[in-house]
């Protein structure tokens, strides 16, 4: 985890080519590392007033508050660069802070209730200011965070959603922002059903598309959904469900989220995303090379082809080229580079090759979907083979509202080739 240690001016905006500023509206330039804030879980669900860019300066605000309440629980007032905050809201202009004021109090004036879907079961209900103090001072801005939060923050044994700042970072939509903090919230359960009422509550939609259910859907749900399922450092497909109760109009809505196919993932992070586990992977394979040959290049070339080929794949081509007589390092890098282009090992050619295709092809088709096998229903997250060969597919099956287990089927009188057809018997939805 990333601590700020140093000034925010050493994190804040940095440039992408053609100017475009990255981390707009946000302090924090990250580089490789996620930023955590452990959020206090009734601080997640509250009632939201907040526009996208206070939600993210006021997560940016609780960060700092939080690092120093680890390093001193008694401090009471907090602070951040006056030219930082600035910078924050685009306001490097605002020379007698006239607008950076208006900003101030408009989160100053804002009050949220807490805890609205009651995951802490010690309150019963709360409400409070955003930011309940402010002042200017030789170039800084000093701040209180509200009394519940620092309580919160302080509480040994509290419920915390671990919320990645970075992520946060590059949403563009409110909505999406506390879709994926109320995920967060909820990491290892299902979130609980809950009423319409309650869903405008925590969105902020009290009085926003009361006349057309759908312009809500179109404009809210479908908007956030989107953005996260396409988030490759999200690690679920999100969906939702909306409920009737005898009636025309509807009454509750849930959200469903299992964990992105292991395709999909591979698909958007080999669109030129870094992930921390290939990285992990791509170490293992190193050590795989010998040792003369283990330069930067060489694990350039492994970075460039994990998500595409795969683990296994390339570990046969390092054990063909090992095999070579290669003597420079500049012929070992090409070779290898021309094994894992063309098979030099033959990986393809092998029967377990083409089931796996198969497999994938599969597994691209049904991730996600539902099955019915002796009166349960089941949610398919992905496919593989046990030691003997067999199919075995991996599910997720609802024990209640909140508990999702985990199981694995092997598949003992069906092949992989006769595997489409009988799943294409069975899928419901």
């Amino acid at each position: 985890m990333q601590r700020l240690d140093k000034p925010l001016s050493m994190y804040y905006n940095q440039k992408k080519k053609g100017g475009k500023k990255m981390g707009e509206y946000f302090p924090v330039q990250f580089k490789k590392s996620a930023v955590v804030l452990e959020k206090p879980s009734g601080t997640i669900a509250i009632t939201d007033p907040m526009s996208i860019q206070q939600r993210k300066f006021y997560d940016a605000f609780l960060y700092v508050a939080k690092k120093d309440l680890e390093k001193d629980p008694l401090k009471t007032r907090f602070e951040i660069q006056l030219a930082e905050v600035k910078r924050l809201f685009g306001i490097e202009k605002d020379k007698n802070n006239l607008r950076l004021k208006k900003q101030i109090k408009k989160l100053m004036s804002l009050v949220a209730e807490y805890n609205i879907l009651e995951k802490d079961k010690e309150i019963e209900w709360g409400a409070f200011s955003i930011l309940p103090f402010v002042v200017i001072q030789n170039g800084k801005i000093i701040f209180e965070i509200p009394t519940p939060v620092k309580e919160a923050f302080l509480k040994k044994g509290g419920v915390f959603g671990k919320i990645d700042l970075v992520i946060i970072r590059d949403l563009n939509s409110k909505y999406s922002v506390i879709l994926y903090e109320l995920l967060k919230d909820y990491q290892n359960v299902q979130i609980p059903k809950m009423t319409i009422e309650k869903f405008r509550e925590l969105f902020g939609l009290e009085n926003k598309y009361t006349d057309n259910f759908n312009n809500l859907k179109r404009w809210v749900l479908d908007v956030a959904i989107k953005e996260l399922n396409e988030n490759p450092n999200i690690e679920w497909n999100v969906s939702y469900k909306l409920f009737k109760s005898g009636g025309n109009k509807y009454t509750h809505i849930k959200f469903i989220k299992i964990p992105k196919p292991l395709p999909k993932l591979e698909k958007q992070k080999a669109q030129g995303v870094k992930n921390k586990n290939y990285k992990q992977i791509v170490e293992k394979l190193m050590e795989l090379i010998p040792e003369k040959y283990r330069k930067k290049y060489v694990k350039k070339l492994l970075l460039q082809n994990i998500a595409e080929k795969g683990y296994e794949y390339i570990e046969k081509q390092i054990e063909y080229t090992n095999k070579a007589k290669i003597k420079e390092y500049t012929h070992y890098t090409a070779y290898l580079r021309r094994a894992i282009e063309e098979d030099y090992a033959g990986v393809e050619d092998s029967d377990t090759a083409k089931k796996l295709k198969i497999l994938r092809k599969i597994e691209e088709k049904y991730s996600g979907k539902t099955f019915m096998y002796n009166e349960q229903k089941y949610t398919i997250r992905g496919f593989g083979f046990d030691e003997e060969g067999k199919v075995v597919i991996y599910v997720f099956v609802e024990v209640d509202e909140k508990t999702v287990a985990e199981k694995d089927f092997i598949v003992k009188d069906i092949t992989v080739y006769e595997l489409d057809k009988a799943l294409a018997e069975r899928v419901i939805d």
